[in-house]
């Protein structure tokens, strides 16, 4: 892709190799060098460092309590019990999706770069496009929603800590919320402007502040509650009482499904972290999948430790109790005034203490221009601003204010959902899955993830209270709608000319088929092509990248890459005019072989019959030399397995039986125990290449029948 205005070209995402210093010991340090990435970025985070980057900014204590009178409102108990659950396993369906194409492309591009591989070298602009501004628009909403409920939560302390609303306690203006909102914001850009080794140590605590938080909550509250909810309220009670109008328990229940679908956003992070993340196509995939899973299990005990302390839910929905209708401030407030009598100010910092650390995370995804330190510092004030001006509209309508909660929702799972789109439709065939994949479940759990997708950006925009009025009108489909509109318009009328992919003959996808390669002093040469003489049909000065040598074509079995990326071969994408000297040569050599062939052929003919000659009559005649018999094509033909790849050399008419066999004889396997299947067929022993439509390095799945 390549950004050029005038005829100069600002910042490319490169077709071609970088020169580099690679780590022959990180697979992601080699991956992304295949990629044609130079690493640019400290590569000094674990998995642990991973996991943590997007398990602080799901960070459940920040979700959950942020929406939890959205949930209490819609349904109440069981919309928190049971839609938790829901909304949790379909997001771990995207998180799996997610997870299998980041280990593919471990780049800190993340979602855009995905969907530019995926669909395709003529979808590739226009789909990085749509991509990145969802993906940045829904991060900003996130961040603005995050440090504006911070705020809110600051003035609710206050206003606790002074009496309460109804002890004449200080209520701040909506203007002091947002110069709160501001001071947030200012604090989290200087601390996402320290390096990120501190990033680092930062995420890891507020990991284990994540979940030593809710252990500490969900056995606190319950413990000194004076008044505390039966399990049967907490797992069958269903609030149908919300004063909106809306009486269908259906249309509540799926309403009361936002606050469980805006926690479970931002384990996007992980991908955009990969870039300084050890061993990034495996260490990125667990971070994404472990923290969704721990995230469903952390806030479905916090859900139920806040929820055992709900006995009147009119009492905490209401604008006239202590806590001006902030639902959980006035649980914990009720909770500790009358056990205690005081001390709500201090059980509510350490909440507040979350939402701070929270509300910095989000921008840790845009990683573009580093400074000395390797920090972008450009994007975090950029985006410390943005996010301000978006709170504004608080100052409006808290209502158009609330759509930003469903842009930072929905935008940010349409930006999750168009590579996984992309993946199981244009690039179905053509996808090189990494070390984490799923196999044969991959397309129908992708279907599966952009369906739910689907579903939650329908009912997100669902109207939220009859009659609708111009105070109560959901302003989501008109965000997402505006967003989608700007984004086409500034594609069709700027972006279409200047945003595009300049490398059309590059494969969408990484194609691990093994190259020789000359010296990195020769690869210029062989890439600097000489148009002129291509046109006068002068070839004699031009080099060709020879895929296969002599020792190849002997070999039917061809070993996986070696990992050492310092004796290895690199990979260099051939543009168009290369590709046809390439075939031009390939079939002037085999030209060559064919006429040697006959030479051979004739000359051995020749000998046999003049020595037959000379044993018996004079009279006998020389035989015509047989023509050769045509060469047969040969392709390479992946088998992956739960090891990795395993490459083979077969010929396009040759059945598949003693591919098989030679598979099984080489891993010491008996072949009636497996199954191959192809696009997620089987395939049988008496099929060859040539009928199942295969090409090169197309890929067969291997499975061990279950005994």
């Amino acid at each position: 892709m390549v950004w050029d205005r005038g005829g100069k070209n600002q910042s490319s995402l490169p077709s071609h190799v970088q020169e580099m210093a690679p780590d022959s010991t990180d697979s992601g340090h080699a991956r992304l060098n295949e990629l044609g990435y130079k690493q640019e970025l400290k590569r000094d985070l674990s998995v642990l460092s991973n996991f943590a980057f997007s398990f602080s900014i799901i960070s459940v204590l920040t979700g959950v309590t942020t929406l939890y009178n959205t949930g209490l409102t819609y349904g109440g108990p069981v919309s928190f019990v049971y839609g938790w659950l829901i909304a949790g396993c379909f997001t771990l369906l995207v998180g799996y999706s997610m997870a299998e194409i980041c280990s593919s492309y471990p780049t800190s591009g993340g979602l855009y770069y995905w969907s530019a591989k995926l669909a395709g070298p003529h979808w590739a602009p226009f789909a990085s496009w749509i991509t990145g501004w969802f993906n940045i628009v829904g991060q900003w909403a996130v961040t603005t929603s995050v440090d504006f409920s911070l705020a809110q939560l600051v003035t609710v302390i206050i206003l606790l800590s002074t009496g309460g609303k109804n002890g004449g306690g200080y209520e701040p203006s909506k203007y002091v919320v947002i110069a709160f909102h501001g001071g947030i914001l200012l604090v989290h850009a200087i601390l996402n402007s320290l390096p990120i080794s501190w990033l680092s140590f930062f995420g890891q605590l507020a990991a284990a502040w994540n979940v030593l938080g809710v252990f500490v909550l969900m056995i606190l509250i319950p413990l000194v509650a004076t008044e505390k909810a039966s399990a049967k309220f907490v797992f069958t009670h269903f609030n149908t009482d919300n004063g909106e109008g809306i009486g269908s328990r259906l249309y509540i229940f799926v309403l009361g499904l936002l606050m469980s679908q805006y926690t479970l956003t931002g384990y996007d992070a992980s991908a955009h972290m990969t870039e300084e993340t050890k061993n990034a196509d495996k260490n990125g995939p667990k971070g994404i999948i472990s923290s969704i899973g721990i995230s469903i299990i952390v806030g479905w005990g916090y859900i139920l430790g806040i929820t055992f302390a709900v006995t009147n839910i009119p009492n905490l929905l209401s604008p006239d109790n202590d806590a001006g209708g902030y639902a959980i401030a006035e649980i914990f407030y009720q909770a500790f005034k009358n056990r205690f009598g005081s001390g709500v100010g201090e059980s509510l910092l350490g909440m507040a203490y979350a939402f701070s650390r929270d509300g910095a995370m989000p921008f840790s995804a845009f990683w573009h221009k580093v400074n000395k330190q390797e920090v972008p510092i450009n994007a975090v004030w950029m985006s410390a601003a943005i996010a301000f001006c978006m709170a504004l509209t608080s100052l409006g309508s808290l209502v158009a204010f609330q759509a930003m909660v469903s842009i930072a929702t929905i935008g940010l799972y349409i930006a999750y959902a168009l590579p996984i789109f992309f993946r199981v439709t244009l690039a179905r065939k053509s996808f090189r899955p990494g070390p984490f994949n799923l196999g044969r479940y991959s397309v129908v759990v992708g279907w599966i993830a952009v369906l739910w997708v689907a579903t939650i950006s329908v009912l997100f925009s669902l109207p939220v209270a009859y009659p609708i009025t111009k105070e109560t009108l959901n302003y989501t489909p008109v965000a997402v709608g505006g967003l989608l509109i700007l984004t086409v318009a500034s594609w069709i009328l700027s972006a279409r000319h200047w945003f595009r992919d300049d490398s059309q003959d590059e494969s969408p996808v990484f194609c691990p088929k093994r190259r020789k390669l000359a010296d990195a002093k020769e690869k210029k040469k062989e890439q600097d092509v000489n148009l002129k003489d291509v046109k006068d049909g002068n070839l004699k000065d031009v080099t060709v990248i020879v895929c296969d040598d002599k020792e190849d074509d002997e070999e039917d079995w061809l070993p996986p890459p070696p990992k050492n990326v310092n004796n290895c071969s690199k990979i260099l994408e051939e543009d168009s005019t290369l590709k046809a000297l390439r075939l031009k040569r390939a079939e002037l050599a085999s030209l060559a072989q064919s006429a040697e062939e006959v030479v051979r052929a004739v000359e051995e003919s020749v000998r046999k019959d003049l020595s037959a000659s000379l044993q018996s009559s004079p009279k006998s005649v020389t035989k015509e030399p047989s023509e050769p018999p045509p060469e047969r094509e040969k392709l390479v033909i992946s088998i992956q397995d739960k090891d990795g790849l395993k490459q083979f050399r077969v010929y396009m008419d040759d059945k598949f039986e003693r591919l098989f066999k030679m598979y099984a004889d080489r891993l010491k396997l008996d072949v009636k125990n497996l199954v191959f299947c192809f696009d997620g067929d089987k395939v049988s022993p008496a099929e060859t290449p040539a009928s199942l439509g295969m090409e090169e390095n197309d890929i067969i799945e291997v499975h061990v029948k279950s005994s």
